[in-house]
């Protein structure tokens, strides 16, 4: 036996206790047990760069800042580790401080954010640099979010970053004249849905993170960067950003009637942008080139399984032809619905090679129905 691990021991340890902390369950998520079992969903970074780039695109505002604020708000009410709290209050003041800063660092290297340093900090904010950094707006928003809870000063600051290339960014922390009030949790614990016939039921299907890497708080699979994001920083990025996608740009791009139906529920604003979302995803599942195959409509759990379970997405429950021609999935969405009605379009596009039109219904009891049909019919000879 080895007196020295070698180095695939170590990464392969941190990938066993990686997966025991972020527990795949059969209702397509992927769920963090040190944050009471908040669903995450682990993408690759640079999907999620791209990502954001076509929501505005296809919208023709700007909503860095938004998503910034969004990852700030879901993480001060993101619910605390036991170590976090388990920290004994005897502890001198300077001493708490540290290991509550070591906490936070070790917290961002599980979720694969990257690493931060604090260069200065002060009663009057602070600036920190973050290396290795998974998004600049995304771990802007994180580290404030940091700091606040560190030195017990939610809502007292605001921050603006710079992004220095190479994966580091400067933020600047300040304090401001106007407290802000705390967040509300805008998603139910344990997501937007939970299938009440699935909750809290394990799945053994292969793991995201059973090849993952760890290397200063990137984690990669097969060299591919990936980090988790909270369902709670979606949910209120939707929330948040869907208030400004009411109005048209003359920059946003034009997307083919029918393409994406929302249910009637839903306002002007709120559909448009989960249309942005639900593009954007499909954009992003076309340029990774994957390859789908589907001879029957029962083919479409084992998809569900592969490109929406796999990312901790949801899952496909059921398929089957309804009388107009129309495919007719029962699904899950544990994060949002628009990224799975992307996600699934795409998988349409890769199979069929042709553009679809997507329904979504609401359903009760966490579940969501979604139609698709050919939006093009393909020439035939008469």
């Amino acid at each position: 036996m080895p007196l020295v691990e070698s180095e695939d021991d170590v990464v392969g340890l941190w990938a066993r206790n990686a997966m025991q902390r972020f527990l795949k369950f059969k209702d397509g998520s992927i769920r963090d047990s040190a944050a009471l079992n908040e669903p995450v969903w682990w993408l690759p970074l640079s999907d999620l760069e791209l990502w954001l780039a076509d929501i505005e695109s296809v919208l023709g505002i700007s909503i860095g800042r938004r998503f910034s604020n969004a990852a700030y708000e879901s993480e001060l009410l993101r619910p605390l580790s036991q170590p976090h709290r388990t920290i004994r209050n005897r502890l001198s003041k300077t001493q708490h401080h540290n290991d509550l800063v070591a906490l936070e660092k070790f917290e961002w290297s599980n979720r694969g954010l990257g690493a931060f340093t604090i260069l200065e900090a002060s009663l009057l904010g602070a600036q920190i640099q973050l290396e290795q950094a998974a998004l600049g707006s995304l771990c802007a928003g994180l580290v404030l979010a940091m700091f606040e809870r560190v030195t017990h000063t939610p809502g007292e600051h605001r921050h603006r970053w710079n992004d220095l290339g190479d994966g580091k960014a400067l933020v600047i922390i300040e304090k401001d004249k106007i407290t802000t009030p705390a967040p509300i949790r805008t998603s139910p614990e344990g997501g937007p849905t939970t299938p009440i016939k699935l909750k809290n039921t394990t799945s053994d299907s292969t793991h995201i993170l059973e090849h993952a890497k760890n290397s200063a708080g990137a984690v990669s699979v097969d060299g591919i960067r990936i980090a988790a994001l909270d369902a709670e920083c979606i949910v209120r990025f939707s929330n948040s950003a869907s208030l400004v996608a009411g109005s048209e740009s003359p920059s946003a791009e034009p997307i083919e009637e029918n393409t994406w139906l929302w249910p009637p529920n839903l306002r002007d604003s709120e559909a448009r942008f989960y249309t942005a979302m639900a593009e954007a995803t499909r954009r992003a599942f076309i340029r990774s080139e994957s390859l789908v195959l589907a001879l029957d409509c029962n083919d479409w759990i084992r998809i569900g399984s592969q490109h929406l379970s796999s990312n901790g997405l949801g899952a496909v429950l059921s398929a089957e032809i309804a009388e107009d021609d129309s495919l007719v999935l029962d699904c899950t969405s544990c994060i949002h619905p628009a990224l799975v009605v992307g996600t699934i379009g795409a998988c349409w596009e890769r199979a069929m090679g042709r553009r679809a039109g997507l329904q979504l219904i609401n359903q009760k009891n966490g579940l969501y129905q979604i139609t698709i049909k050919t939006l093009h019919t393909i020439a035939t000879l008469g």
